[in-house]
């Protein structure tokens, strides 16, 4: 692992450093070799038994071919784009299911009585403690000052927050028994993994809702301020010169620049240009404005628009980068074209980012939701009641629903509508806090009539109002009655 978090940040396959990609190989091998290694060593404590020897031998001898075919990865990194990386994904692929099918044959490499269920859960666990830290790092960086705390930003960082632990207890409501069949409890585990992948990914998401909304609460009142300006420049009563338009506009940028400096000298020169281009509009231009109507196509009118255009597309910028969204890397040292040209681009590719956070948190909040209902399924143990079905039937169209949400893009007004307010995030918590709920409501009583009669019918109102889980324990304790009471009558 420590390997890995070395060789990480020059791993890159589009860019491939040959030096780097031969020591990921060294290190998979190393790996392996250890694992061979601890295998051989519970092999001779347990020589004596031969069925254990000869299984635990297979599985040593895997991983050792294993480390063997990463070790000849290594010779084929000689610099330049190579897809012997693939390789090392259809092995662990191989070993995994290897692992598996061994466990399944013999009692010495099963799965059942072990940790693992109780280790699966813990890193599950750890995974919500990550996004609690992830969220509260988020409000690190968007609180500079007391008055950053807005309703809205509150509002993110405790649905965030809120997320987690609804999640918490969806999953441990969900996972109480530990118990399982061999079969049963591998598919657990198994279905573990895209479980935690997109986890992961939701809580990374939920994190960055909470830095995408004080972005957009901060642009909205750079906007709301350059509009009070214009609408004063609209008033006929109110004589406008360019230099009071100027300053107006100036008054905040300075503003907002004082509480989150820009980082790039290209934000500044944007800054600058716009500003000195409509302090050269002539005054006479602002009179004409407040008594008669200008033409759209007016080239004055125009460049005024264009230089607002490029004042806020480096405020924004400006604010992207401040909260670590940087669209600049990459492209200051590269880019050719003129100061606002590359601004422009930059923009584009920041509100790209947007797109892709808010399509895939949805996404994955709506998977998440999926495979928890799916390891909820394979956990179960006892007889479903109808209302079970629907419950289960629920989750999973609460999870699609989440996914589908992400179709709003196809509609640019309805999407921006939706993702410029600071609903995104207290929806995903809403949905989720009515799966639990609905988790938790009680079964329904019969419709018409009860079914049973004699001490069947007298022991139904026990069971009204009760969850199957606990339906079954009840059922259990009669069944244990009755037989206790023919044992005694046989005696």
């Amino acid at each position: 692992m420590v390997g890995m978090a070395v060789v990480a940040p020059n791993f890159t396959l589009s860019d491939q450093h040959a030096q780097t990609f031969r020591t990921m190989s060294i290190i998979l091998m190393t790996s392996r070799l250890t694992m061979t290694a601890q295998y051989l060593t519970i092999m001779w404590n347990t020589r004596m038994y031969r069925a254990a020897t000869i299984s635990i031998a297979m599985a040593a001898g895997v991983h050792f071919v294993a480390a063997v075919v990463y070790l000849g990865t290594a010779f084929g990194f000689q610099g330049g784009s190579s897809a012997l990386w693939v390789i090392w994904i259809v092995v662990t692929v191989f070993e995994a299911m290897l692992q598996v099918v061994f466990s399944l044959k013999w009692t010495s490499l099963s799965f059942r009585g072990t940790h693992l269920c109780h280790r699966i859960s813990l890193l599950s666990f750890i995974l919500m403690g990550e996004g609690i830290i992830t969220v509260c790092l988020s409000v690190g960086r968007i609180v500079v000052n007391a008055n950053q705390w807005t309703s809205p930003t509150i509002g993110n960082v405790a649905a965030g927050i809120a997320i987690i632990y609804v999640l918490f207890m969806i999953y441990i409501d969900w996972s109480r028994e530990l118990r399982r069949t061999n079969v049963r409890q591998l598919l657990w585990t198994v279905a573990h993994f895209p479980f935690h992948l997109a986890f992961k990914l939701f809580l990374t998401g939920s994190s960055q809702f909470v830095i995408w909304w004080k972005i957009f609460e901060l642009i909205g009142g750079v906007q709301q301020a350059f509009s009070q300006s214009l609408s004063a420049a609209d008033d006929p009563a109110f004589n406008v010169t360019a230099q009071w338009f100027v300053n107006s506009l100036n008054k905040t940028v300075t503003d907002i620049f004082s509480v989150f400096p820009p980082i790039y000298t290209n934000t500044e020169i944007v800054t600058d240009q716009s500003l000195r281009d409509m302090l050269s509009i002539p005054d006479e231009f602002w009179q004409r404005l407040n008594v008669n109507a200008v033409p759209d196509d007016d080239a004055t009118l125009l460049g005024i628009r264009n230089s607002l255009v490029d004042l806020i597309r480096a405020i924004e910028n400006s604010l992207f980068t401040t909260f670590k969204i940087d669209g600049f890397a990459g492209l200051v040292n590269k880019f050719d074209g003129e100061s606002w040209e590359l601004e422009e681009k930059v923009n584009n590719l920041n509100w790209d980012k947007f797109n892709v956070v808010f399509t895939y948190s949805y996404i994955a909040a709506g998977l998440t939701l999926i495979f928890l209902n799916v390891l909820f399924i394979i956990a179960s143990k006892t007889r479903w009641a109808f209302f079970s079905y629907v419950r289960k039937a629920i989750n999973f169209l609460a999870g699609i629903g989440l996914c589908l949400v992400t179709i709003i893009n196809l509609n640019e007004e309805s999407y921006a509508d939706f993702a410029g307010t600071p609903w995104p995030l207290p929806t995903l918590l809403l949905v989720m806090f009515t799966v639990l709920v609905i988790h938790h409501l009680p079964q329904p009583p019969p419709l018409f009539f009860k079914k049973g009669t004699g001490a069947a019918a007298a022991s139904e109102p026990m069971l009204a109002g009760k969850t199957s889980d606990e339906t079954s324990i009840v059922e259990g304790r009669r069944q244990a009655w009755r037989s206790g009471q023919k044992i005694g009558s046989r005696e």
